[in-house]
């Protein structure tokens, strides 16, 4: 069982996880499940102001994949920041693509060139349809139980990674 890590108590990890979801709500219900597992705060990146997450120990990031990256928002809040000073972040999508985590790429390199220190990624299916198909539907249900399943071990796993860092000398 993890403890709550958002507390910021001393030797405590404060993390949070914000998101940009649209259309169907995939990446929320992701980035829910994150933050459910480790006991932290869940905030949609519009609620968040860029220099707040700097009081973070740990930042989970996650957006759907729009037009073969994460939505400008991101990008945006990111760019407010001057440097990340090796803050520790961790990546997280949802898209019609199963293999939507090669979309990170450039996300990836605009944090590492602000400083920040990338844990991991994770990318989940999610239901799309074509607005001009109504009928036409990819990843129908998903992300599902194993997918959210998934992105909780996902959060476990950097969470864990980031206290082994923490702690080393």
């Amino acid at each position: 069982m993890i403890s709550a890590y958002s507390s910021g108590e001393m030797g405590v990890m404060r993390c949070i996880v914000v998101y940009v979801s649209k259309h169907l709500g995939n990446t929320k219900k992701v980035a829910e499940a994150i933050a459910d597992v480790l006991k932290c705060e869940c905030k949609e990146i519009s609620n968040i102001r860029a220099d707040e997450l700097l009081g973070y120990d740990l930042i989970f990031i996650g957006s759907g994949i729009y037009a073969w990256d994460f939505d400008k928002r991101v990008r945006s809040v990111i760019s407010r920041i001057s440097t990340g000073n090796g803050k520790k972040v961790a990546l997280f999508s949802t898209s019609a693509d199963p293999n939507g985590i090669k979309y990170h790429r450039r996300i990836r390199e605009f944090l590492k060139l602000k400083g920040f220190e990338i844990l991991g990624e994770y990318n989940s299916p999610g239901e799309f349809s074509f607005w001009f198909f109504k009928r036409f539907i990819l990843n129908k249900g998903m992300p599902d139980l194993s997918d959210l399943k998934r992105a909780r071990d996902f959060a476990t796993s950097v969470l864990n990674k980031a206290e082994q860092g923490k702690h080393s000398p």
